[in-house]
């Protein structure tokens, strides 16, 4: 998981990002105004970019430090 030449950014929290701004975006039975839909539109692609990195994160720290056997 390299960050993107160009933006420094990862792929994946944008990917996860995008995936769960367009789950909010599917219709529902509750009817929101634009700007409601808009408002939650940008704090749930807030949220997916979140885990995404967390997800980085764990899999870079993980890399980064090789498990040594437990000797008994």
């Amino acid at each position: 998981m390299r960050p993107s030449n160009r933006t420094g950014l990862y792929v994946l929290p944008l990917y996860l990002a995008c995936l769960a701004l367009a789950a909010s975006l599917t219709p529902s039975l509750i009817p929101r105004d634009w700007l409601v839909q808009g408002v939650l539109g940008g704090i749930v692609m807030g949220v997916g970019y979140l885990i995404g990195c967390g997800f980085v994160c764990i899999a870079t720290c993980r890399r980064a430090r090789p498990m040594s056997p437990v000797s008994s």
